[in-house]
């Protein structure tokens, strides 16, 4: 596959996603994703992303560690 945005080619690689569920943020190890050589972007494919929405639906994941993260705004 190649890049949207550099054009450069893509491989298979599991990575670490930043996921949004339920108005939860949840770091998710070990997902499958294409990851362009060139820029870096990663693509997902659907089935993936639905697998890990089911997950964390069941509450069958299994919990590694938590993190405190601040959130900021910037000034207006």
């Amino acid at each position: 596959m190649n890049c949207e945005f550099c054009e450069g080619t893509t491989i298979t690689r599991k990575v670490r996603k930043v996921h949004w569920f339920a108005h939860q943020l949840t770091i998710v190890d070990g997902v499958e994703a294409e990851v362009c050589q060139g820029c870096g972007e990663r693509y997902y494919h659907a089935t993936t992303l639905n697998a890990i929405d089911r997950m964390l639906q069941t509450g069958r994941q299994v919990v590694k560690e938590e993190l405190r993260v601040q959130v900021v705004g910037m000034p207006a």
